[in-house]
């Protein structure tokens, strides 16, 4: 009996120490100086809702959160070492999962160390980098053994007994704005992993974000100019925008709401990246199908969608990428890797996904995209732009945290500059003291913004055109539109719109009520342009949204 229990344990021993890791398991290294190591504080909003799809494996021994080094936990922040604060790591993972199949799991491994120039990363440099060092910064070095690397690599090397490293993420520059070398020392930290590790470089990309942009503040946003070349250097090395994320006043750090900004934008970037090279398309496929049947948009801003084959196993496979996109309205709408780019104010439009698997056979699929300004949708509308909120779409209550903010947000800016009025009409007055506020920076803390209060209204007629002439915002370039409130209550809203008149919608067509010596009967293209004078001619057309009458047509 006794032998027959050690050659069981002996057995299981042995499957353990030969265990496949799961490819399902997707991990990222995190690494860079004070930005990833996180500076601004966490709010309750980032320690809420964590997705148990998001793990972060300990770098550190973190008592006062009971985490071990080398054990993997959910991605709760501090993500770093224990007080650090939000990191883009954070926002990167919960984007990440949030738009990959449910059945991967998406860890990171964050080691970063304030202050600290690029050469603490190159165990060549590492020594002497410390040696010459402040005592606060020799203290954090402390914590990873006086070599943050080795920590990293470390960790690495635990990590894939359990999944497969994908991608790399660095956030470090301000130690060496400016500095002409920095690609090619990025280079030797970046090789040096890749042959450490035994992985492809061409399946690994190197992920960089920006220092603070010059727009918001920034005193480091020259060394953007060295982080663009680095992609000549690095061939699988990608730059992560931060143009628009808020800094904090130093001009050095982002924001809360800037860390998730880019944190996002890193997403992004990895999402297209394996977009464009599939998730797995060599596949035999039985059909393929859309995440959704249909998609909303904002104008002048991105949403991520995904195509599933099903292969003949009944396993699904991400192969967003791998698809080709016919898009009805090409105008309207833009598709790059996993993502839906809003050209256009308004519309909406049909797309044909089709994929040809490994045998050559032909699959399709079909979804609709509506693009729009102020859309009542969830993933539309974000009630937690500051604090957390709540927004039901069946109902259209929106719920801001205490003195937060919600609203809509538009990344690439939104010219609203072509309408006279904003309307805003609720489906009773609300007692939490609603205030819109219209800003042309993705910064809730900007001193520069249009406000109006809706206290005691259920409806607000907004005049652009003299907030044009008072140059309060650039209404060419809008990022976010919303309402703040005491969070005391929900408000209702009953309808949002842009309009010419201040009564009626304006269809997204500013010639439509602009130019009332063109015969409403004449119908027009989504750019204004006359392309027929009466309902006969519609057979003609080619497939696409017209208007006639002030009312949208698709034809088919």
């Amino acid at each position: 009996m006794k032998k027959n229990l050690l050659l069981l344990t002996f057995l299981i021993s042995c499957v353990s120490a030969f265990a496949v890791p799961n490819k399902n398991f997707h991990v990222y290294l995190c690494f860079g100086q004070s930005n990833m190591e996180g500076n601004a504080a966490i709010e309750t909003q980032d320690k809420t809702n964590v997705p148990s799809r998001f793990k972060m494996m300990a770098a550190v021994d973190m008592s006062n959160m009971g985490r071990k080094m080398g054990k993997w936990y959910t991605a709760v922040p501090p993500l770093c070492r224990s007080y650090t604060g939000l990191t883009p790591a954070d926002y990167f993972g919960r984007e990440m999962v949030a738009n990959l199949p449910d059945s991967i799991t998406v860890g990171v491994i964050n080691v970063a160390v304030g202050g600290c120039s690029i050469d603490l990363f190159d165990e060549d440099k590492c020594a002497a980098s410390i040696a010459s060092a402040a005592d606060w910064l020799k203290n954090y070095c402390k914590e990873y053994g006086n070599n943050p690397y080795r920590r990293l690599m470390d960790m690495a090397k635990i990590a894939q007994k359990d999944g497969v490293i994908k991608g790399i993420l660095l956030h470090q520059g301000e130690s060496n704005n400016c500095d002409p070398n920095w690609p090619k020392n990025v280079k030797v930290i970046y090789d040096r992993m890749i042959n450490e590790l035994g992985l492809n470089p061409e399946d690994t990309p190197l992920l960089i974000g920006e220092m603070l942009s010059k727009e918001v503040g920034g005193i480091c946003w020259g060394h953007n100019d060295i982080i663009a070349k680095t992609p000549s250097v690095i061939p699988n090395s990608y730059v992560v925008s931060s143009a628009g994320c808020p800094g904090a006043s130093d001009g050095l750090h982002f924001t809360a709401e800037g860390y998730r900004m880019i944190g996002r934008r890193y997403a992004q970037v990895m999402l297209n990246f394996l977009s464009k090279n599939g998730l797995d398309g060599d596949i035999s496929a039985k059909e393929i199908v859309p995440s959704k049947a249909e998609f909303n948009v904002l104008y002048g801003s991105q949403n991520s969608f995904s195509i599933m084959a099903t292969d003949q196993n009944g396993e699904q496979h991400n192969v967003t990428g791998c698809c080709k996109y016919i898009i009805d309205n090409p105008e309207l709408i833009g598709i790059e890797g996993r993502f839906i780019q809003g050209n256009l104010p308004e519309g909406t439009t049909n797309v044909t996904a089709v994929f040809t698997d490994k045998d050559g056979n032909e699959f399709k699929t079909e979804f609709s995209v509506n693009v729009g300004l102020l859309m009542l949708k969830s993933g539309c509308l974000n009630p937690s732009i500051s604090q957390t909120g709540t927004f039901t779409e069946k109902t259209s209550a929106l719920k801001t945290g205490t003195n937060g903010f919600g609203g809509w947000q538009y990344r690439n800016g939104a010219d609203i500059s072509g309408y006279n009025y904003l309307v805003v009409r609720l489906k009773m007055i609300s007692s939490c003291k609603p205030e819109l506020r219209i800003y042309d920076q993705m910064d809730v803390d900007s001193k520069t913004y249009f406000a109006a209060s809706m206290v005691g209204k259920k409806e607000l007629v907004v005049d652009l055109n003299q907030i044009k002439e008072d140059k309060t915002v650039d209404l060419t370039k809008v990022k976010m539109i919303g309402f703040k409130t005491s969070g005391s209550s929900s408000m209702y809203i009953s309808e949002m719109f842009f309009s010419y008149d201040g009564v009626t919608p304006a269809a997204g067509i500013k010639y439509v009520s602009a130019d009332p010596t063109i015969p409403s009967r004449y119908i027009h293209d989504i750019m204004g342009r006359v392309v027929a004078k009466d309902a006969s001619e519609l057979n003609s057309l080619p497939t696409g949204i017209y208007i006639m009458n002030g009312k949208k047509i698709f034809v088919k």
